[in-house]
């Protein structure tokens, strides 16, 4: 079934390993940036959303570069079948990015996406894979720790002092 499905029974590769780590810097460095508008009072928002699951060419073209070992040896037709199971349509799959960007109602630090059954609680769902937008849980994996490690390194790494 779809709830068996997860990064540690299927998609596995590195491409798909650095996709996902590249999605928690993403909500990691909008936390740190969340923390710091407040800090100064700013009005400014800092937002993060993500859209689930979908049968992109980003996860098709994924898969082909070898990015999930166990569905390249598939027929392609097999693998975007899986994903257009357990997934949703592109068009779906823009509900909490539009959420997050054009509600009036957004706060900082918000973190839209699938709600699953447990509204992203750091386990895993794979009800979280599509269905109905809100706003999630805090990611657990995202503490002060994490916040200060990648903030530190975004700015050694572009060799740029972010004025927050």
């Amino acid at each position: 079934t779809s709830s068996d499905i997860s990064s540690t029974t299927m998609f596995k590769g590195a491409n798909f390993q650095r996709y996902q780590q590249s999605k928690l810097a993403n909500v990691v460095f909008t936390y740190a940036l969340h923390e710091r508008l407040q800090r100064r009072g700013s009005n400014g928002k800092s937002l993060v959303a993500h859209p689930g699951v979908a049968n992109t060419q980003l996860s098709s073209g994924t898969v082909a570069a070898g990015g999930a070992e166990d569905l390249a040896k598939a027929p392609k037709w097999i693998s975007g079948m899986v994903i257009g199971f357990i997934g949703q349509s592109e068009e779906d799959a823009t509900v909490g990015i539009l959420r997050q960007a054009c509600d009036p109602d957004a706060k900082s630090g918000e973190f839209y996406g699938p709600l699953g059954q447990g509204g992203g609680t750091g386990k895993f769902d794979s009800t979280e894979y599509n269905g109905p937008v809100g706003i999630l849980k805090p990611e657990p994996f995202a503490d002060s720790e994490a916040q200060q490690v990648l903030w530190s390194m975004s700015e050694k790494v572009t060799q740029f002092r972010f004025p927050v």
